[in-house]
C-alpha cells in the first residue's frame, strides 16, 4: 500500500499495539503517525508501554497524536490524557502530541 500511494499519510491506531516496533521502523521512511488511544492504559487486551515504545515517543514526538477513541472507550476520556502526561515527555513534546501534530496533519494552521 505504501508503494502504491507514497504520499498518503497513515495514522496507526493505539501506537501500533504489539506491532509498534515494526510500524516505527516504517515511519522512518514513510509518512506514518501514531495515535495514543488506549496506549498505556490499564485495560484488558492492552499491554503496558514498553521502554522501547516510550523511547520512540520521546525521541520523535512529532510522529505522535493524542487520541482518546472518545466516545467509544470503557473509561473516562480524561484518563488517556493523564496516561500521556505520565510518560514524562516534557512541555514541548506534550504540546506536539496534544495539539501541534494534529494541526499539521489536518493542515489547520496555528492557534
Amino acid at each position: 500500500m505504501l508503494a502504491m500511494a507514497p504520499g498518503m499519510q497513515i495514522v496507526v491506531a493505539h501506537l501500533g499495539g504489539r506491532e509498534h516496533v515494526d510500524y516505527f521502523r516504517l515511519a522512518q521512511d514513510h509518512p506514518i503517525a501514531f495515535d495514543t488511544a488506549m496506549a498505556g492504559v490499564n485495560w484488558p487486551g492492552f499491554d503496558p508501554l514498553t521502554e522501547e515504545a516510550l523511547g520512540n515517543i520521546r525521541r520523535r514526538p512529532e510522529l505522535f497524536l493524542f487520541g482518546s477513541d472518545f466516545p467509544s472507550i470503557p473509561y473516562a476520556w480524561e484518563h488517556q490524557a493523564e496516561v500521556v502526561k505520565s510518560w514524562g515527555l516534557g512541555v514541548s513534546a506534550e504540546r506536539l502530541v496534544f495539539a501541534e501534530n494534529a494541526r499539521r496533519l489536518f493542515r489547520l494552521g496555528t492557534a
